[in-house]
């Protein structure tokens, strides 16, 4: 088992810790707003190739454009998401467990043991203003990428 941790203020200096544990059939990301952990989620990907391999179709403007047989796959419906516990009609904290999950998928090289995640977090993230919340998103994966994957 391995062990990974990274702190990150905000700008209205709340604190977000970031705690990874490798396990050897799953990876448990917590992702802590000023210590606060209420809700988790269990993340599977149904096909972790599908994810690593696809091409992404954005066009020159950088929209999404139709595939070979009209339709687009968006790489972010390989993922089962399944809430284990906490607010199960929160839209938003499934978001940054998806995209955790995907981050590292995509950097399977740098980190071990790649299978499913349990991911962990503080509902309190995104009650924020609105205009902070992608900023939040941000945050959190840029640290997850520069201090946890990068080591």
């Amino acid at each position: 088992m391995q062990y990974r941790e990274t702190l990150v203020k905000t700008a209205n200096n709340a604190e977000i810790h970031i705690c990874c544990q490798f396990f050897a059939n799953r990876v448990l990301v917590q992702i802590r707003w000023n210590g606060e952990l209420d809700t988790s989620y269990s993340v599977t990907c149904q096909d972790i190739t599908q994810v690593l391999e696809e091409p992404h179709n954005y066009g020159e403007d950088g929209e999404a454009t139709d595939g070979d047989d009209g339709f687009y796959q968006d790489p972010l419906s390989n993922y089962q998401i399944t809430t284990l516990f906490g607010d199960s009609n929160n839209l938003e904290l499934p978001i940054i467990a998806s995209q955790v999950s995907e981050l590292f998928i995509k950097n399977k090289d740098r980190v071990p043991n790649i299978g499913s995640f349990v991911v962990m977090l503080s509902s309190k993230l995104f009650h924020a203003q609105d205009n902070t919340k992608f900023d939040t998103l941000l945050t959190i994966l840029a640290a997850i990428k520069q201090d946890i994957i990068a080591l």
